[in-house]
């Protein structure tokens, strides 16, 4: 299951965002914030309960993929922020998680 959660995003990010797809992947990142978005629906990344609520909501009431769409939408969303720390791992990592 894993596995394929990453293997969807990076699929995904690739039609959407192929730079960054690419630099995820050369980058060699562990796929752990992935993991924690999609299997947890964002909980453990949202502490807002009322934004946590509705995403539920959405999740729910949605494609099977929403979880994963939301992934890539949150990833291009920080590109430039991951790109700007290219070498800096820690720092992309921390970029990911909060």
């Amino acid at each position: 299951v894993h596995n394929q959660v990453v293997h969807q995003v990076l699929i995904l990010l690739e039609l959407v965002d192929p730079d960054l797809a690419e630099f995820i992947k050369s980058a060699e990142l562990q796929p752990f914030y992935l993991l924690s978005w999609v299997l947890t629906w964002f909980a453990h990344e949202v502490d807002d309960l009322d934004t946590i609520s509705r995403l539920f909501d959405y999740f729910l009431a949605s494609n099977p993929y929403a979880p994963v769409y939301l992934a890539v939408a949150v990833l291009v969303h920080k590109r430039d922020r991951m790109l700007a720390w290219r070498l800096e791992f820690f720092l992309l990592v921390c970029s990911l998680l909060g």
